[in-house]
C-alpha cells in the first residue's frame, strides 16, 4: 500500500466513523481498514525506532523495505 492509498483510507475511515453505528452498512468494511491502518503505523514506528537505535552504534545498518535493500548510517554533525 502506498502513502497516498493510506491517506485515502484514513480519510474514509474518519468519514465512516462519524456516521457508523452498530447497524451502519459499512461498519464491517471499516474494521479491517482500521486494523490495516494501525498495522502500517506500528510498522513505520518500529522501523523509525530501529533506525534511531542504529544511530547510536555509528555503523551502517541494512534495512529491507518492500523488498528493496537500504543502508542507513547516522552522519556526524
Amino acid at each position: 500500500m502506498t502513502n497516498k492509498e493510506a491517506i485515502k483510507m484514513q480519510e474514509a475511515i474518519k468519514a465512516g466513523l462519524k456516521e457508523t453505528g452498530k447497524d451502519h452498512p459499512y461498519r464491517d468494511a471499516l474494521i479491517p481498514l482500521m486494523k490495516e491502518s494501525c498495522d502500517m503505523a506500528i510498522k513505520a514506528l518500529e522501523l523509525e525506532q530501529r533506525i534511531l537505535d542504529n544511530g547510536y552504534t555509528g555503523k551502517e545498518a541494512d534495512f529491507r523495505i518492500g523488498g528493496r535493500l537500504f543502508g542507513i548510517r547516522e552522519k556526524a554533525q
